[in-house]
């Protein structure tokens, strides 16, 4: 029996969502978070988004999140092997890092902590930020935050995860590296001292994949509306 689970939402915990259990693990579910926030904020954009400049304003915070949530994550799998990947796939990941960078020292980033994330009184002069053209930057680094980390999904086997599947403090389930089946164990002191079951599990990743789609699919809808270039995700 396949047993789909949930990611681990601080939001909506739920006992079942699968929890990060490495640092890898943990900065892809603060990406995913990031993204659900980005859609929040692109499906709330007015009808003419680049008008609606209030919202690119919002836009700017969890656009901002998004970037260095990617970017952190692009650097902490940077040493894993992508022999494997499609030439273009390799070129894009490094291209495209690159120009993400540029996010976290330019002017989205002086928005997003002046007018967006925080509101700063020392900077409320007229040429703190130059909102008509910095807001419509999120719209920018958005797709290409979203690329990158699709493309960071390439790897398999580098997220783990855990789970309390039954109301026992001492009854944990993992998955992990290279994992089609996910044992579920008994622990003491931090140790794993009995193997219970083992289950066939949906992995954790394919539903990080689907959830990146989704916010490529609001940022695809805006962009439509914007008449903006729209991104088109293929598998090889």
């Amino acid at each position: 029996m396949v047993v789909a689970m949930s990611l681990y939402d601080p939001i909506h915990d739920a006992a079942t969502s699968w929890f990060p259990a490495n640092r890898e693990a943990a900065l892809l579910v603060a990406s995913l978070l990031a993204c659900r926030d980005v859609v929040r904020m692109l499906d709330g954009l007015q009808q003419e988004p680049l008008a609606d400049r209030h919202g690119l304003v919002l836009l700017a915070t969890p656009a901002i999140s998004l970037v260095d949530n990617v970017l952190k994550l692009r650097g902490a799998l940077g040493a894993r092997d992508k022999s494997a990947w499609p030439q273009n796939d390799r070129e894009n990941l490094r291209a495209w890092g690159r120009s993400l960078s540029r996010y976290m020292q330019g002017p989205l980033y002086r928005l997003r902590s002046t007018l967006s994330a925080h509101h700063d009184a020392e900077k409320l002069g007229s040429g703190s930020v130059d909102v008509g053209r910095t807001a419509p930057e999120a719209l920018e680094a958005i797709p290409q935050a979203l690329c990158v980390l699709i493309l960071l999904l390439n790897h398999r086997g580098v997220f783990m995860w855990s789970r309390r599947p039954e109301d026992q403090p001492d009854v944990l389930q993992l998955f992990g590296t290279n994992a089609f089946a996910a044992p579920t164990v008994r622990v003491e002191s931090g140790k794993v001292v009995e193997l219970l079951k083992l289950t066939l599990v949906r992995d954790p990743q394919d539903e990080a994949r689907g959830a990146a789609l989704a916010a490529m699919a609001a940022y695809n809808r805006v962009a439509k509306r914007a008449n903006l270039a729209k991104v088109i995700v293929t598998d090889v």
